[in-house]
């Protein structure tokens, strides 16, 4: 498989920058999860590229993209940003959507606002409730204030991540709170850290807003064919069924295998491409 090409579009905030792999087909657009930009859905996207064209944006704020245009913004907002990027881009009147975690917000948002523009919809790791747990986690996405002269900024956005992989929540580091999966290989930890740290002073504007995001009001407003998606050993697997009930005629399925994508081998990677073509061209 080979490596999605890199460019930049402008828009009046500045610019979105974004991969894309593949030719012909329904484009699809892809979202990609908190903190982190499209480096994530890499491999996916490659192998989705095998029979399409795919395109995915750094959200707002994160990756390589600018920062968004004010605070406090919404999930409406990074939804109509990716609009107003596929619009300079081109040939995007009519695309898939899929988007993981903080993607599956945007996606969503993209949907409800663009029902005509919307073919499939495809939510990875959405949850379906807003909890106070969340909500005190939403507090603590903020971490400008790390930024100094002795680089807490690298040593919190590397053992955060790490415990992230091992903990949920990434703070509560005990045998209860242990994760059933290790970490990822060390390159792809490695890009990871780095992806965050481009963002560090603006990410959080996306993970508060998704943290934050009522999903329980949202969901229940799309009215494009939609499939709910989770591994097994991804955090957000509990709320699959409530996800699936709260859109109107949704479908669902897990991964083909327990990892979620950032944890995934590429044979597990490429049996999740298989299973998410197979339902878009259904």
């Amino acid at each position: 498989m080979m490596e999605p090409v890199r460019g930049f579009i402008d828009i009046d905030e500045g610019q979105v920058h974004y991969r894309t792999a593949g030719h012909g087909g329904t484009p699809l657009v892809m979202f990609h999860g908190s903190p982190g930009s499209s480096k994530m859905l890499s491999r996916l996207m490659s192998a989705l590229g095998e029979t399409r064209h795919v395109i995915a944006l750094d959200t707002m704020g994160q990756g390589d993209s600018s920062a968004p245009a004010r605070d406090n913004v919404d999930m409406a907002y990074f939804a109509d940003a990716a609009c107003r990027g596929l619009d300079a881009y081109g040939g995007m009147d009519q695309v898939d959507v899929f988007g993981t975690h903080t993607g599956a917000r945007i996606a969503t948002e993209f949907a409800i606002h663009h029902p005509q523009r919307t073919r499939k919809l495809v939510l990875d790791g959405m949850s379906a409730a807003v909890t106070p747990q969340g909500l005190d986690y939403a507090k603590t996405l903020d971490k400008r204030h790390l930024v100094d002269q002795v680089g807490t900024q690298f040593f919190n956005t590397w053992t955060s991540l790490r415990d992230g992989y091992l903990f949920w929540p990434a703070t509560a580091r005990d045998a209860a709170h242990r994760r059933p999966t290790g970490l990822p290989p060390l390159d792809r930890l490695h890009d990871h850290v780095v992806d965050i740290l481009k963002g560090f002073r603006t990410s959080h504007h996306a993970y508060i807003a998704a943290v934050t995001y009522p999903s329980p009001d949202r969901l229940p407003l799309i009215t494009v064919p939609t499939l709910a998606v989770c591994a097994r050993n991804d955090v957000p697997y509990a709320h699959l069924d409530g996800v699936a009930d709260l859109v109107p005629g949704c479908a669902k399925m897990a991964h083909p295998h327990d990892n979620p994508e950032t944890l995934a081998t590429t044979e597990e990677t490429q049996a999740l491409a298989k299973m998410l073509a197979d339902w878009l061209d259904g």
